[in-house]
């Protein structure tokens, strides 16, 4: 689960991923997608924010570093709660939703 955040804050979420027995998986050749919808039935070109990750932070050691620029959560309605995953897939295209929920974007006062 994700913490509530305030609309035009950077935000930075750092994973481990480890199978099912505590240890890490190699994220080599991995893609890691951040989407943000306000509707779950949405295609993922009409998300309100997509953020996917080609490069980790420690590949070998299932790290990795998703930011999401102010730049793009400025974009989203302040007041609003938006569904979101975290979704894996592997050098081998399979896939795997890692964690998913929702998330309210605060308004922001300064702009």
């Amino acid at each position: 689960m994700i913490n509530d955040f305030y609309r035009g804050d950077t935000q930075v979420y750092t994973l481990t991923i480890k199978d099912k027995d505590g240890n890490p998986i190699d994220l080599t050749g991995s893609t890691i997608f951040f989407t943000m919808k306000e509707n779950l039935t949405l295609p993922d070109d009409s998300a309100a924010l997509q953020v996917i990750v080609k490069t980790h932070t420690d590949p070998t050691n299932g790290i990795t570093k998703i930011t999401v620029p102010a730049t793009d959560t400025s974009n989203l309605k302040g007041g609003y709660t938006y569904f979101y995953d975290f979704q894996l897939v592997d050098a081998n295209s399979n896939v795997k939703t890692l964690l998913a929920g929702k998330v309210k974007v605060l308004q922001d006062v300064t702009q």
